[in-house]
């Protein structure tokens, strides 16, 4: 950390409380642009701070990385800052700058696909920018957004001081505005897929590509960014939460902790499950580790089981109700049964409990999880 802020480029100490002077300059800029109709009222009230207090930089260790050197990863809270509700109105003045094709959400959408490439057979690799936020070359991106807003006056018309503390959605527009200009340049060299999720990339590129001319090409698109490559490993790559940094270790059955926060840790683990899981098999799999991470952690295999029979019933009615909206028939036929579905679908997506739930309380059963397995 010291060294890092050490970095005169990034940092510069001040010896003077400068909050309530720069407060006074938004809010005389924020009334200036309100009054000569640039921004809504809603805008003006979202932008303008009230409060405020200095920003918090703190670091977090890569976990996923080699044990014997954990690189930190600098995060900065801008909570409460004089800048806070003014980032969030550029965030969505500014969101057409930030759409890309390339760019995931989340694990689950990165699954969704991952799963309709043809490209399974080549090489996975991950491209990596070393501290996004603290280097993005503010003057470079925002004369970049200047010339998209405002191209007829953009040099003559708008002049902004120098702005210290990089948004997250300045780095998001430098990103975009890299990945445009380069992918031609990229798919030459052999890069087929690329996915991007704020700063970390998974690409595939084919078997003879030049890993090091691709590391090139993104390198010397800015100075003052520099990227880290990172190659397979027996057909495996980690990105997002797909990491071996998973312990085992939940919230104890026997600490002193309310119920609902017992439930969140199988239900945490289950949904996943779920939801990336391709087959019954693997799906299968998946509820028998759980099993075994909440049995190492004194959960009842009751309470497990009727955790993943719950979720299990849900998921199926969530996907019924799901084809049951996007078809026209009211019945989903195969080529051995048909299933005739409820019109209104409606009553069915606002039941907080599963049928299994419901059939228990109304017919006074009570199922045998212990035995419970998937059936396929």
């Amino acid at each position: 950390m010291e060294t890092l802020l050490e970095d005169e480029s990034k940092f510069k100490r001040i010896y003077k409380n400068s909050i309530i002077t720069n407060e006074d300059r938004v809010n005389c800029l924020l009334s200036r642009l309100l009054k000569e109709g640039f921004i809504t009222n809603e805008e003006y009230h979202m932008a303008k701070p009230i409060g405020s207090r200095p920003a918090r930089l703190y670091d977090l260790p890569k976990l996923h990385k080699p044990k014997e050197n954990y690189p930190l990863r600098p995060v900065t809270s801008a909570i409460k800052t004089v800048g806070y509700g003014l980032r969030k109105m550029l965030r969505n003045r500014l969101k057409h700058l930030r759409t890309s094709p390339y760019v995931i959400e989340n694990s689950f959408d990165f699954l969704n696909k991952i799963k309709s490439s043809k490209n399974m057979d080549k090489i996975l690799a991950s491209f990596d920018v070393v501290n996004l936020f603290t280097n993005v070359p503010l003057t470079f991106t925002m004369d970049f957004i200047l010339d998209q807003m405002y191209p007829t006056c953009a040099k003559s018309c708008l002049q902004l001081p120098r702005i210290k503390q990089c948004p997250p959605v300045i780095g998001d527009i430098f990103m975009t505005h890299l990945e445009t200009t380069l992918m031609d340049r990229l798919t030459q060299s052999d890069v087929c897929e690329w996915y991007r999720y704020v700063d970390d990339t998974f690409v595939v590129i084919n078997k003879d590509a030049n890993v090091n001319n691709i590391l090139s090409i993104l390198n010397e698109f800015h100075p003052s960014i520099k990227f880290t490559r990172k190659i397979e490993d027996n057909d495996k790559l980690e990105f997002l939460d797909v990491q071996p940094t998973f312990t085992g270790v939940l919230t104890n059955w026997n600490s002193d902790v309310p119920i609902q926060y017992k439930t969140a840790s199988i239900v945490s683990m289950v949904n996943p499950a779920l939801n990336i899981c391709s087959t019954y098999k693997l799906l299968e799999h998946e509820f028998n580790e759980i099993r075994r991470f909440g049995l190492l952690n004194n959960y009842p295999l009751s309470f497990i089981d009727t955790i993943i029979g719950i979720k299990l019933s849900q998921h199926r009615n969530k996907t019924i109700t799901k084809l049951a909206t996007t078809t026209s028939s009211s019945s989903l036929s195969t080529t051995k049964t048909a299933i005739t579905l409820i019109d209104d679908t409606n009553n069915d997506m606002k039941m907080d409990k599963s049928l299994i739930y419901q059939h228990e309380k109304e017919r006074g059963h009570r199922m045998n999880w212990s035995n419970f397995q998937i059936v396929w």
